[in-house]
């Protein structure tokens, strides 16, 4: 019976089907959680990487593997299998192919739509401010912690996001299950947005570091899509517990915040061609 607070994978909010890739995906409290469902013979880099223009797929996910045996080879050609029944975290700049002849079944709720570049002509194209945050040490906190008070630190940091979001203008597109990402018309909202979401997370005993770019992105399915995405996920990665790096773009479309900005230096993302000058907020 579905409410709520509980959804099932037999009545999907979306359906995306691809070269053999099915993806069922439910939209609950926030959160997008998926089921994957690839074929024998699937492989990143055949697959999506000629459409998305990365070398490596840019998205972290995050989930548990129901069926089959799939292979993550990453940036520095460290691999690893999953198996059925594994709990799993790929980070950003892998590839990923299923491995044998039988499909290779999971479910996600970190990661779910985030590599798909959305079919030619759907949804529509913005230029926007993006903003990524991502808790510090997950998952040595959740050890420390026991589930039931991580589960409740974990709601006390999604609503405390949500809150400081909308108070500056924002809009949260989805939870990352240790993290969120969200939408701004304004770079000096989102720059000022995560500033107070730095200070107000520390107030419940753990930290975050937060990155934002300022691009282009698909807006598909309350959902976001393209190489913009991709290089936020790189800046957050490269942001220390409550710092918060922006991009050279949202730098100068926030000038007039309140914000200062001491330049980190030219870096190279993983998967990005061009070098990016990167700022820390102060």
């Amino acid at each position: 019976m579905e409410s709520e607070w509980s959804r099932s994978f037999e009545a999907p909010d979306e359906v995306i089907e691809d070269p053999k890739v099915l993806e069922e995906v439910v939209h609950l409290g926030g959160v997008t959680v998926g089921r994957y469902t690839i074929e024998p013979g699937w492989k990143w880099s055949t697959h999506v990487k000629p459409r998305v223009g990365t070398d490596l797929c840019e998205a972290r996910h995050v989930g548990v593997n129901v069926r089959g045996r799939v292979v993550v080879r990453l940036s520095d050609s460290t691999e690893y299998l999953i198996e059925p029944g594994d709990v799993f975290v790929i980070p950003p700049g892998h590839d990923i192919w299923v491995e044998g002849d039988e499909p290779a079944v999971s479910i996600e709720w970190a990661g779910a739509l985030a590599w798909q570049p959305g079919p030619e002509g759907a949804g529509e194209r913005l230029l926007a401010t993006m903003l990524m945050s991502d808790i510090v040490g997950s998952t040595v906190e959740a050890e420390r912690l026991g589930a039931e008070r991580w589960k409740g630190l974990l709601r006390a940091h999604d609503d405390t996001t949500a809150d400081v979001v909308n108070r500056f203008h924002g809009r949260v597109i989805k939870g990352t299950g240790d993290g969120a990402l969200a939408l701004f018309q304004s770079a000096r909202n989102a720059v000022e947005a995560a500033t107070a979401l730095c200070d107000e997370i520390e107030q419940l005993g753990i930290s975050v570091r937060v990155g934002i770019h300022t691009g282009e992105v698909d807006l598909v399915n309350d959902d976001v899509h393209g190489l913009t995405v991709h290089e936020l996920a790189r800046i957050t990665d490269l942001a220390e517990g409550n710092q918060v790096l922006v991009s050279a773009t949202t730098a100068t479309l926030a000038a007039n915040s309140k914000a200062e900005f001491v330049s980190k230096g030219a870096h190279q993302l993983r998967g990005v061609t061009a070098n990016q000058e990167l700022f820390a907020v102060t």
